[in-house]
């Protein structure tokens, strides 16, 4: 293989833009002050899935989401998508749910055939936490397939897939009607609670009380739940509807119950009208006044209130508009005088006649997911919400029930947002023109032909889809399966199974300013997004087609055509065709000086070439735009020279480009799924199935570094910034990898997903983004900053303490010293004053104040509560425990007299002020100090201490105040004064670190590990260690004891002159008969023991 020049090619590596714009220079400059290495993360922000399909109900107000995720209920926000609460499964998916019009129950529906009713509270923080009334076991005999509460919030029906209907009593959980006689799976209800006041009510002014059921057998049903009989389960329905032949799911009702409008899956509308009932039946008429086509399978509909208008339709005191929502995906605004649609979505398929062309012949675009299986009105917000068989979640506006204009066009889109990602398989981070921020929107792939973009500018969920519903039939048409965006984050780039790439660019929305100009609610203002001054959207403004095969990689040129410019020249695409194309983009940007093109331009292919003999995984190139990378699953990565020439005057207006082999790198076992140049150094980057990272040299082409660490493949890698010290990885087991280049070290790991991640981007302040198979979008804020300053404070508090304790301890102040160290948590610093202070207690105490510790803890249980004349008190002293002299004197004062000079001597620690401290402890320190005594129990060096402390902590608390330390504080009490001045200083030691707050409560937590239990685990941790330490001492006594008794014993039946006789002989016999000093100082000393000497005291 011929060797080329690479001086030219890597000497730019460095300075992908001589002439960066000025934000991306400020944003970089920005980063100048932090330090070399990011070592600390911290998860800022999820997305998380909150809707895997099912039922999805509104709360009153708007603000708040209930849905199903597999087999529990959550809690999500609709503003922010934020999870704020779950409700667990009872082992059984949930098959429906609803929530009552006052927003205090919730009924939940599982395929346990039992019906859960709970109580919410909605509290001020974003928390809820429902309680659990009451479980109705086997409410059913099937499985309960649709819920309906009536709006008076009391009664709530079930249907079935039995085919019966029951309503229930929501407060007191019993039955109290039984409907049957649907042929199938009742399918919808609708409830009627009219008034006297209304036209069409009874005669006598009794409030009418109907529910209507629909069933898949077509038909529908009315019952009166004011029927009168002796047996709930012998009801009649007191009308039968005929009114389809497939599966009823919409049922409309006007308000004054006169008025039925029922929708179906044979994608008809029926319209009925009651009827005067004769006096003599109790059956309902009901007559059909009309059915029409609705170009749709029907799974909603209902009114809008009295007043709302479209145009001419509608009138202020007849309520006239009412709208459907179904198997093509779009909700519909209908005039029921005029029995017409009178308002579609813009931009949708409805309005661009594109239903009608399918259903003609003319086009074939049968598209599932973007069914609409339900749909709610929600008055507070003046909106509908679509929910879509795709898990999305969709804001329109409706009109308002007044004469006031809405804030936005009829039935536009305010806001939406994605319930369930699927699995994500890459993301890219972009930047429209408006932003000066950084990133503005995050695109995301998963397992669906629409790319998904994120608003990263508000604090938000919404989400807008590619392509945008007024842009049908210029996305892609399979999965997309790769992303990558341009220099400046201007253009997306995406590769798709469709064997396609498409460029995408940002569109600001002509004339949104104006739609803004009428008056409008905050609630409004704040979901519609046409007012917040960033309507726009990204359009796809060019395609690529020619791959034989899957689109699997895409990368766009990193240097721009001249300095500054948007976008860049060429892009290139890796296919499972196994080969690359390299594409012109300079008629895309010529089109695009002159505004968003209306149709996707055509791309023309520069060169293709044969680069691998298995799928192309991964594709970059570098800074300046000299090479280009390949990573495939044939386990090798293949570096190219690339050459691209611009259309100019000397090739007439035509572009070119040239792809040449350079070298191929081979070590990796498995196949390599990303790849990744340097921004700053001549070399590049590789990751693969077989858990590697490895960095490869552009001189000799040699891999020069291996990161090894994931314990499954690794999937991403990019560099953190353009110094390129540092990587990011991302793996099989789902873990996110920070590494330093330059010892190969992981200085970080971050867990934030369950499954793959395939998804990872890296902002310009270094915060890393991530998304998963698991359906998580993962914003990780670096806090290397924040943790080095906290670093540097902890260090200096530190130091402060340290010298504080010094003091306090050269000034024998032990009552703040112990409080501090108790404070500091510093378990050595309070044991090295415990072993000071017993170290330091006045000559000849020592052995005998610790020797009396069963006297003196059997003297402070009876001193204040025996009599002189105790028959126990009495055995003890006949045992030698208690003196009669001094046990008299105790009981006359109550306590032990001291006299001032000997008060550190007769002390339990060795000095009296530590025995003072230790009795006044408040219970947390308490409790601390136990679990400290705990562990320097567990070793025979710190033993003694710990026996010492543990004594005098027996001494002065009693049982029940040592319980009391390890009940949980109650929520109403106060703490005790000096618990109470304890956590005053430590808010004064901590002012002015209130930032940093959270972090040091999970510091402290985290150190608090180790000292967490109840009582009976420090007891059960105390006595084992307890009772051999004094095994131990009895037995070394006793031994000791033994060996004096011996060695008098052979004293007194030898004599000393057969021992000093031995004695001379053994000297004549070594030549030495003079007598040392020492022998005789001991044959003078032991000339004093007798044979019938006592034994010795201590044995005693």
């Amino acid at each position: 293989m011929s060797v080329i020049n690479l001086s030219a090619s890597t000497s730019v590596l460095s300075h992908p833009h001589p002439n960066p714009e000025p934000d991306s220079a400020s944003a970089f400059a920005s980063t100048s002050q932090a330090p070399h290495f990011r070592t600390s993360y911290k998860l800022r922000r999820r997305l998380q899935p909150f809707y895997s399909g099912g039922s999805l109900v509104f709360t009153p107000d708007g603000e708040w989401i209930v849905s199903t995720l597999d087999q529990e209920a959550v809690f999500c926000h609709l503003r922010t998508g934020k999870v704020a609460g779950k409700i667990p499964s009872d082992t059984e998916d949930i098959t429906c749910l609803t929530i009552t019009p006052d927003g205090q129950h919730l009924i939940v529906a599982s395929r346990s055939l039992s019906l859960r009713i709970f109580a919410l509270e909605w509290p001020s923080s974003e928390q809820v936490e429902p309680k659990l009334l009451r479980t109705l076991a086997r409410a059913h005999d099937a499985p309960v397939a649709i819920l309906s509460v009536d709006p008076t919030s009391t009664l709530v029906a079930s249907g079935a897939a039995d085919g019966v209907a029951k309503v229930w009593d929501v407060v007191g959980g019993f039955c109290t009607h039984v409907f049957r006689g649907h042929g199938g799976i009742v399918s919808a209800l609708k409830w009627n609670f009219s008034t006297p006041n209304l036209q069409g009510a009874r005669e006598g002014g009794e409030r009418r009380m109907e529910l209507f059921t629909g069933s898949i057998d077509g038909r529908i049903r009315c019952w009166d739940l004011n029927a009168r009989i002796q047996n709930t389960a012998n009801h009649k329905a007191v009308a039968v509807l005929p009114a389809h032949v497939s599966v009823v799911r919409g049922l409309a009702l006007s308000s004054d119950g006169n008025t039925l409008i029922s929708g179906s899956r044979d994608r008809t509308l029926s319209f009925w009208k009651r009827a005067p009932s004769t006096s003599s039946s109790k059956m309902q008429r009901w007559e059909m006044s009309d059915t029409i086509t609705a170009g749709e399978g029907i799974e909603v509909a209902d009114f809008l209130p009295i007043g709302c208008k479209v145009g001419s339709a509608g009138s202020k005191s007849v309520q006239d508009i009412f709208w459907t929502a179904g198997s093509e995906g779009e909700v519909r605004l209908w005039s029921l005088s005029g029995r017409c649609v009178v308002k579609t979505q813009p931009g949708g398929r409805w309005d661009r006649q594109m239903v009608q062309q399918k259903q003609s012949g003319e086009e074939n675009d049968p598209e599932e997911a973007r069914a609409v299986v339900d749909a709610h009105y929600l008055p507070t917000l003046d909106a509908i919400a679509s929910i879509h068989a795709d898990q999305n979640v969709n804001l329109l506006s409706t009109p308002r029930p007044s004469e006031t204009a809405t804030a936005a066009p009829l039935l536009t889109q305010l806001f939406q947002l994605v319930g369930f990602n699927d699995e994500i398989v890459d993301l890219a981070l972009l930047n429209n023109a408006q932003s000066l921020k950084g990133e503005s929107h995050l695109a995301v792939a998963t397992n669906s032909s629409t790319i998904r973009v994120y608003d990263l500018e508000r604090d938000s969920q919404h989400v807008q889809m590619l392509p945008v519903e007024s842009a049908d039939g210029t996305g892609h048409s399979a999965i997309v399966l790769s992303l990558d965006k341009s220099w400046d984050g201007k253009w997306l780039l995406s590769g798709s199974k469709d064997r396609s790439a498409r460029v995408w660019a940002w569109a600001p929305r002509v004339g949104s300013s104006s739609h803004a100009v009428h008056e409008a609610t905050d609630d409004a203002q704040e979901y519609n997004l046409e007012t917040r001054g960033t309507a726009g959207e990204w359009k796809c403004v060019a395609v690529a087609e020619g791959h034989a095969e899957s689109v699997g990689a895409v990368a766009f040129a990193r240097k721009p055509a001249t300095p500054g410019a948007t976008g860049a020249p060429f892009m290139v695409t890796g296919s499972q065709d196994r080969t690359v194309k390299v594409w012109d983009l300079s008629s895309l940007s010529r089109a695009l000086g002159q505004g968003v093109p209306s149709q996707p331009i055509k791309l023309q292919s520069l060169a293709t070439l044969k680069v691998h003999d298995k799928d192309v995984n991964a594709l970059d190139i570098a800074p300046n735009n000299a090479l280009l990378l390949s990573g495939s699953q044939d386990r090798t990565a293949k570096l190219w020279t690339l050459s691209y020439s611009a259309p100019s005057k000397n090739n007439g207006q035509t572009a070119s480009a040239s792809i040449k082999p350079l070298s191929t790198c081979k070590a990796h076992k498995r196949g390599i799924w990303a790849v990744k140049f340097s921004p700053a150094d001549p070399a590049f980057i590789t990751a693969s199935g077989d858990r590697t990272i490895r960095m490869w040299s552009l001189k000799d082409f040699a891999c020069v570094k291996t990161f090894e660490g994931h314990t499954n493949g690794v999937l991403r890698v990019d560099f953190m910034d353009q110094k390129g010290m540092q990587i990011v990885s991302t793996a099989s087991d789902g873990l996110i990898k920070v590494w330093n280049v330059k010892d190969e070290a992981c200085v970080t790991t971050l867990d934030g997903h369950d499954e793959r991640v395939w998804g990872l981007g890296v902002r310009r302040d270094g915060e890393i983004v991530s998304a998963g198979a698991d359906s998580r979008i993962c914003f990780w804020q670096d806090m290397t900053v924040q943790d080095e300053v906290e670093k540097a404070k902890d260090r200096e508090i530190a130091v402060e303490r340290e010298q504080q304790f010094s003091n306090l301890l050269t000034l024998k102040d032990y009552r703040n010293a112990i409080a501090l160290a108790l404070r500091s948590n510093q378990p050595r610093r309070l044991l090295s004053l415990f072993t000071t202070v017993n170290a330091n207690r006045p000559d000849g105490q020592g052995s005998q104040a610790a020797g009396q510790l069963l006297q003196s803890a059997l003297q402070a249980a009876y001193a204040p509560t025996a009599s002189a004349e105790d028959p126990t008190l009495k055995a003890l002293q006949a045992a030698g425990v208690f003196s009669a002299k001094s046990s008299a004197a105790r009981f006359a004062n109550g306590v032990a007299d001291k006299q001032e000079g000997n008060a550190d001597s007769e002390s339990i620690t060795g000095s009296m002020a530590v025995d003072q401290v230790i009795g006044k402890l408040p219970q947390r320190l308490l409790k601390q100090l136990l679990f400290y005594v705990r562990d320097w129990n567990t070793t025979a060096r710190t033993a003694p201490v710990a026996q010492i402390v543990l004594h005098a902590i027996l001494r002065a608390y009693s049982a029940e105040q040592i319980i009391d330390a390890f009940q949980p504080p109650a929520k109403s009490s106060s703490a005790d004064n000096g618990e109470e001045k304890l956590r005053e200083e430590e808010e004064d030691d901590e002012a002015g670190e209130s930032e940093q707050a959270k972090r040091k409560k999970r510091r402290s937590e985290r150190a608090g590990q180790m000292y967490k239990g109840d009582l009976n685990s420090v007891i059960d941790a105390l006595l084992p260690y307890t009772e051999r330490h004094y095994a131990r001492a009895d037995r070394m006594l006793t031994e000791s004891a033994v060996l004096s008794y011996t060695l008098a014993a052979m004293d007194s039946v030898l004599g000393l002159d057969f021992e000093m006789d031995q004695q001379d002989e053994l000297l004549e016999q070594e030549g030495r008969m003079d007598v040392d000093d020492e022998l005789i100082a001991e044959s003078d000393g032991r000339e004093e023991i007798s044979s019938d000497e006592e034994e010795p005291e201590f044995y005693e």
